[in-house]
């Protein structure tokens, strides 16, 4: 984690993977922590079957929780922290959590622990999934993944700083309606997978089209 966080922290279209060792895959709000809330939007979090959680989110210190929507979180190795250190989440929901070994018998581990059934009774990831995402080892969803097509259109928010959310980690446009896909990653195919051309247009041709 950054040693210092600004008041408020966003994270988006990042791939934390927990490598060969075990390690934890993770995002977290800071230590010592921001003021919070902070925001996780289209992340893809893959761990090992080793590392202690697939991913820790939130602040620390009891700040106030964030907001996570379409991140996908797969291969946990001991669960998931979901909120750290007392940080319930303000909003969670279009995620997808895949084989996530129960922690202690729960499957989300927080300022409580709860199994799946819990958590969505609380009124958690209600729209959230925990089938197979069958990501290839690009992190790219492939077809029949349980991310393409169920996330949340967040293209309001893609303005200012979050402009780059409406794209994928690729530089791939992401739907201004309907669904997005969940993660990192836009599912697509053929000539819809070529990122926007970046650089100078002003002579009319714009390089790559």
């Amino acid at each position: 984690c950054p040693t210092t966080v600004p008041t408020q922290l966003y994270v988006f279209n990042n791939v934390f993977d927990g490598g060969t060792v075990g390690t934890r895959a993770d995002a977290c709000g800071g230590n010592p922590p921001g003021t919070g809330p902070h925001f996780y939007y289209n992340n893809t979090f893959v761990g090992t079957g080793l590392s202690p959680y697939c991913f820790v989110l939130f602040s620390f210190g009891g700040q106030p929780g964030g907001v996570i929507k379409n991140n996908v979180g797969e291969n946990c190795g001991a669960g998931m922290s979901y909120a750290y250190d007392q940080s319930a989440p303000s909003e969670s929901n279009h995620n997808v959590f895949y084989n996530a070994t129960l922690y202690r018998g729960k499957m989300i581990e927080g300022p409580g622990e709860y199994t799946w059934d819990e958590w969505q009774h609380l009124g958690y990831d209600l729209n959230s999934s925990t089938t197979d995402p069958k990501l290839a080892s690009n992190y790219i969803p492939t077809s029949g993944s349980s991310a393409i097509g169920s996330g949340e259109n967040l293209t309001s928010l893609c303005t200012g700083n979050l402009a780059p959310l409406c794209y994928d980690r690729r530089g791939v446009p992401r739907p201004a309606s309907g669904p997005w896909d969940i993660g990192a990653y836009q599912y697509c195919e053929g000539a819809a997978c070529r990122p926007i051309p970046t650089g100078s247009c002003g002579d009319g041709i714009c390089q790559g089209i």
